[in-house]
């Protein structure tokens, strides 16, 4: 449900909604005929301005952020008028049906979700009709001019191979000594040397499964201390640091975690390899892409302001 609220958000910020004819408050930017008042910043701004409202500097670069995004959204709109382009009923509902998608929801539950943000689903699909229509915009003046080339694409494959990697991942079994939260140093003490005692039978050469099942105190003691295979992330990080060090069969110290001391046992290894060039060709040329949009966007933008009747008041 996260995405669906970044997304709102985005709308919020980025999307065209009809500016008052009526001036309601101090007009801090017009654009020909159209105006941006403070009342429109802080509407947009929303719970921002209470949490900065003991914070003029920071209340004023706030305002000042969000006032670029409505002249922005202003120009991209005008411009939009100029060309004649329209959003028709079929691209809102498509747009609509592909965020469902995408978040896995109903109809009923982004109203719902849409509520708990403020606003009404007829205000939303006007938003997204505004942020289809920005869109247009800058695929008629932006996108035509940009190429990707193969050469750019081999460029970037080369400078970031660590990024193009398959998670890592490790099997492992391991003994844990549960240490109670409010345990002494007593208690540290002697879960320690039970700990210690088995991990020299461990390295000793006994049955490592053998001895999880008999003496570990976590859940995975019945299946001998097999936690199968996980990522890096997956673990808290004391567990991850020490079991992805070591090599396969290879039993570690002492690890201390907030659970208590473990005994791991590395298994396996698999993933961490470099993916191919051909496999990631795809996803380097959308990243590249993205990245020239958004450079030209913000040239077009800056041109949008030196060709237009552009006024800052505040």
């Amino acid at each position: 449900m996260k995405s669906i609220f970044l997304f709102i958000l985005s709308a919020l910020l980025l999307c065209s909604f009809p500016l008052h004819a009526e001036v309601f408050d101090r007009v801090v930017a017009s654009i020909g005929d159209d105006a941006i008042t403070l009342f429109d910043i802080d509407r947009e701004a929303g719970p921002l301005l209470k949490q900065y409202k003991k914070d003029e500097k920071r209340l004023y670069e706030t305002r000042k952020a969000i006032l670029e995004k409505l002249i922005e959204k202003v120009l991209l709109m005008r411009e939009a008028r100029l060309m004649g382009l329209e959003v028709s009923k079929g691209e809102v509902t498509s747009a609509v049906d592909n965020i469902k998608r995408e978040n896995k929801i109903g109809h009923d539950e982004l109203v719902r979700a849409l509520a708990q943000e403020g606003m009404t689903y007829e205000k939303y699909v006007d938003e997204l009709k505004g942020q289809i229509l920005r869109s247009k915009v800058l695929d008629r003046k932006v996108r035509g001019s940009i190429n990707i080339s193969d050469d750019d694409i081999s460029f970037y494959y080369e400078k970031n191979r660590d990024i193009f990697k398959s998670d890592e991942e490790i099997r492992v079994r391991h003994i844990l000594f549960l240490v109670p939260k409010e345990a002494g140093e007593e208690k540290l003490k002697e879960v320690k040397t039970r700990a210690e005692a088995v991990l020299k039978l461990a390295r000793g050469g006994e049955n490592f499964e053998a001895l999880a099942k008999k003496h570990s105190q976590g859940p995975s003691a019945s299946s001998g201390g097999d936690l199968g295979y996980f990522r890096k992330e997956d673990m808290v990080k004391e567990f991850s640091r020490a079991a992805f060090a070591l090599n396969v069969n290879e039993v570690s110290d002492l690890v201390l975690s907030p659970f208590g001391f473990h005994i791991i046992k590395m298994m396996d290894r698999r993933g961490g390899k470099a993916v191919s060039f051909d496999d990631v060709k795809g996803k380097i040329k959308a990243i590249l892409f993205s990245e020239e949009m958004e450079k030209g966007a913000k040239s077009y933008i800056e041109e949008l302001k030196d060709t237009n009747d552009l006024k800052i008041l505040l």
